[in-house]
């Protein structure tokens, strides 16, 4: 999955399966809990948080998972260099 970063937080995520479809993702939407305009997320996951008092990233699609895991491995190699 091709990760792109468009702002502070915002990143546009690559489908692997479907070419020429991505989806905006923002990682500080929601008390940086996140959020995806993929019909998985919107559709089905999304409703499930408001029912739930903390959400937990299984509740998360892949998108930001995937995102999530991207900045945390830049993050982990920004630091690596700088030791």
């Amino acid at each position: 999955m091709r990760i792109v970063r468009t702002g502070r937080g915002c990143y546009i995520a690559h489908s692997q399966s479907e070419t020429g479809v991505a989806y905006a993702v923002d990682l500080s939407a929601h008390g940086g809990l996140g959020h995806c305009e993929c019909m998985d997320f919107i559709g089905r996951r999304y409703k499930r948080w408001k029912e739930v008092r903390k959400p937990y990233d299984s509740m998360r699609c892949k998108h930001i998972r995937r995102v999530r895991n991207h900045v945390l491995d830049q993050i982990v190699k920004f630091y690596a260099k700088a030791e």
